[in-house]
């Protein structure tokens, strides 16, 4: 919390994870992503990150037992810039509630091979979220499947979630069919070109 001219600010927020029964170290490197992912599913971005990683333990001080960093994880990140989109315009820890920990469940138990939480279909960026394209679609269906598999959730017994696909095919129907269609399978769109050249520099910058 800070002073900005006439106004207060607060420009850091801590999030703390207490684990009862302690964590191997080849524990935290997962638990970190899983971490990672729910927050970019509550903020619907995938460029977001932490700007520090700490461990924290019971250390004693002159008699005193106090809870205290002792090393900090280094994570190296994908992205050069985080979101700026407004927080009130994320899902908020208290929206959710006790749904939280269900969804942290889900993130975190995915096994190979098996259906798992999938966010592939997040924007990269705040520009991103206002490209459509034909691989963003595939995504949705995807993840819509892989939900569907966790849940047991199937068409025949479900008519929200048949009305839903129904939707999303008329969606489809219609931007095929519209004045502007998004490109055909195997065309390269010019927002998957800029991630392609994006990503390119990027890798020269990591090694010059």
């Amino acid at each position: 919390m800070g002073v900005s001219g006439k106004s207060l600010s607060n420009e850091k927020v801590v999030l703390e994870i207490i684990v009862e029964e302690g964590l191997p170290l080849t524990d935290i490197i997962p638990l970190y992503h899983a971490i990672n992912k729910m927050c970019q599913f509550l903020t619907f971005r995938k460029n977001v990150f932490f700007d520090k990683v700490e461990l924290l333990g019971d250390l004693s001080y002159s008699g005193y037992d106090v809870i205290d960093s002792f090393a900090e994880l280094h994570v190296v990140n994908e992205f050069r810039s985080m979101t700026e989109k407004p927080w009130l315009s994320c899902v908020l820890f208290k929206e959710i509630n006790d749904g939280i920990g269900l969804l942290f469940k889900a993130i975190i138990e995915e096994k190979e091979k098996k259906p798992h939480f999938q966010i592939d279909f997040l924007p990269d960026s705040d520009e991103d979220a206002a490209w459509i394209t034909p691989e963003k679609i595939r995504r949705i269906c995807t993840c819509l499947e892989c939900e569907a598999a966790l849940q047991s959730i199937t068409i025949k017994g479900n008519k929200n979630f048949k009305e839903l696909a129904n939707r999303i095919k008329d969606i489809v129907k219609d931007h095929k069919n519209g004045d502007s269609p998004l490109p055909q399978k195997g065309d390269l769109d010019p927002m998957e070109f800029k991630k392609i050249t994006e990503c390119y520099y990027k890798k020269v910058d990591d090694h010059t």
